[in-house]
């Protein structure tokens, strides 16, 4: 199960604009090399052909959707860290499935 948290209008290239909407699936406790737990979730994004009024709707009443976060390998990519300005190479990102593609 995921839950809509926010949801914003994107501009494309070409001017078109969309209703993005941010999903996140359930907290899971990690542990570090040094054996400290700490607590996240997985977010992703997904494209909406709906209002965005309609979207800050679904956000407001935090609802869930079916399905899950998922990791998913890609073509490696530069993403640098917003704290440090460290660039780092990924070859992952994160995408909401179904429950039947999970």
């Amino acid at each position: 199960m995921v839950t809509i948290i926010n949801a914003k209008e994107v501009q494309t290239k070409d001017g078109r604009t969309f209703v993005s909407l941010t999903v996140e699936g359930e907290a899971t406790v990690q542990f570090n090399s040094e054996g400290n737990a700490s607590m996240g979730a997985l977010k992703a994004t997904i494209p909406a052909n709906i209002s965005l009024a309609l979207a800050e709707d679904m956000v407001e009443a935090r609802k869930t959707l079916p399905g899950r976060v998922a990791r998913i390998e890609c073509e490696p990519y530069v993403w640098n860290n917003p704290t440090t300005g460290e660039p780092l190479t990924l070859s992952h990102t994160y995408k909401y499935v179904e429950d039947s593609a999970a």
